[in-house]
């Protein structure tokens, strides 16, 4: 549901965007399935002259289309929701409105979900108990947090891709996850239990986009250092050799999930090699170490 959209409008870059720095202010969509929750944001937002709301939606499909249709400069919506959820919503919304970005707020406000958010193409995380009293400073915070350091995150853009393809790549890891878990010796030194935390959650974050659509697309951001430790620790298990995967009790991937990996190796390197501090990662990763093995993991 549109209200009272005003045309695109791409926020222009870094520190100097509109309604912190400028006269604009920035344009807001909400997202969340209760009308009276809605409401109340609007009449935060509408009394602080940094923001204006351009569009509202009731579920995270609403929010992918009114986003395309208003180019907001922030999208504030809900985690919990029905069609379809805001962190799964995340990736989507961002591919229809690349300039877009994105706070979550949820009931739980713990470290997984922000995490998820983040790892998604968040900028934030609020908690949903506190917003009345602090939603209009929290927001400014964290976008003036983000606009200061445009350059400080990796930026990871996968597909289009066949869903089907995604989920048959996605499910296979999960297994293999599973048994790393349960059998941490077989790789030798075992992949530390907050890699293989962070890696569980970009998965079951790919397990709900691919759920809900045909075609993939994820795009997520996150610290480089973060980024270049769980490459290098997945590339890792990646170089297993078959007999160590068989002492797991699993295979890879076969040739029908092969377009997928081709897409998330291709966008990892590409999103590495445009960072300084990981850009030799990326050099040896285009060489051979996952490029030269089919649908691997």
């Amino acid at each position: 549901m549109v209200s009272n959209p005003t045309g695109p409008h791409p926020p222009t870059p870094g520190p100097e965007r509109p309604g912190f720095s400028g006269p604009e202010s920035v344009r807001v969509l909400v997202v969340d399935d209760s009308p009276d929750i809605r409401m109340m944001l609007k009449l935060l937002l509408n009394r602080d002259g940094r923001f204006s709301l351009v569009g509202e939606a009731g579920n995270g499909l609403e929010a992918i289309e009114t986003a395309a249709f208003c180019l907001p400069d922030l999208v504030i919506l809900d985690r919990q929701m029905p069609v379809m959820g805001g962190l799964e919503a995340i990736p989507l919304i961002r591919e229809a409105s690349p300039h877009s970005d994105i706070v979550l707020y949820t009931a739980a406000a713990e470290e997984e979900s922000e995490r998820a958010a983040i790892a998604a193409g968040a900028v934030g995380l609020l908690q949903k108990q506190t917003m009345a009293l602090n939603l209009v400073e929290d927001l400014a915070r964290m976008l003036v947090d983000h606009w200061d350091r445009p350059d400080s995150e990796v930026e990871v853009r996968v597909g289009p891709v066949p869903s089907s393809c995604a989920r048959l790549w996605v499910a296979n890891s999960l297994s293999i996850l599973a048994a790393l878990r349960a059998n941490p010796e077989v790789i030798g030194e075992p992949v530390p239990p907050d890699v293989l935390d962070y890696f569980e959650g970009l998965l079951r974050s790919w397990e709900a986009v691919a759920r809900h659509t045909d075609v993939f697309v994820w795009v997520g951001r996150a610290d480089p250092e973060a980024v270049k430790r769980v490459v290098e620790e997945w590339a890792r298990v990646d170089s297993m050799t078959d007999e160590e995967m068989a002492e797991l009790g699993c295979a890879w991937s076969g040739p029908e999930a092969r377009p997928f990996f081709i897409a998330l190796s291709g966008a990892v390197i590409d999103a590495l090699g445009r960072h300084q501090s990981t850009r030799r990662l990326a050099e040896r990763l285009a060489q051979g170490a996952w490029t030269a093995v089919a649908g691997r993991p």
